[in-house]
């Protein structure tokens, strides 16, 4: 995974190195075009060329930014992955919400609750199974 997030780094780094981008700005019979290519020789003289230069080196605040938010999402991504695959086996897994609980097991025969924990409570053939939520997610 950290592999993953210093490709992506240095990606950006080579995406904001660029000397310049040039963009040029072409009137031509009134109507106003922009292009990464120079006017053709039709076109009036008030053509303009127009720099645009990106920073050599990344914002460091929005670089780190950048890493948490890509580290959140593969981690979130594997979070929903991982519950996909319990929800098709019929199992309940560490992190799945009380939606993808539903889809895996049922609704539950009864609930309880004590302010910090949620017991979801199913009746089985071997007896009863528990499952509890703590902030939405299960234990």
């Amino acid at each position: 995974m950290k592999t993953d997030l210093r490709l992506i780094l240095v990606l950006l780094t080579l995406l904001y190195s660029t000397n310049g981008l040039a963009i040029y700005k072409c009137v031509e019979k009134g109507r106003t075009t922009y292009s990464g290519t120079p006017c053709s020789t039709a076109v009036s003289p008030e053509k303009q060329t127009v720099t645009i230069s990106a920073p050599s080196v990344p914002d460091p605040v929005n670089a780190m930014r950048l890493e948490r938010e890509t580290r959140q999402f593969v981690i979130a991504e594997q979070r929903r992955k991982n519950a996909e695959d319990a929800i098709a086996a019929g199992r309940v897994i560490t992190s799945m919400t009380r939606a993808e609980v539903r889809r895996a097991i049922g609704l539950p025969q009864s609930i309880n609750e004590n302010g910090r924990q949620e017991q979801w409570v199913y009746k089985t053939e071997v007896g009863r199974q528990y499952v509890y939520f703590v902030n939405g997610l299960t234990e």
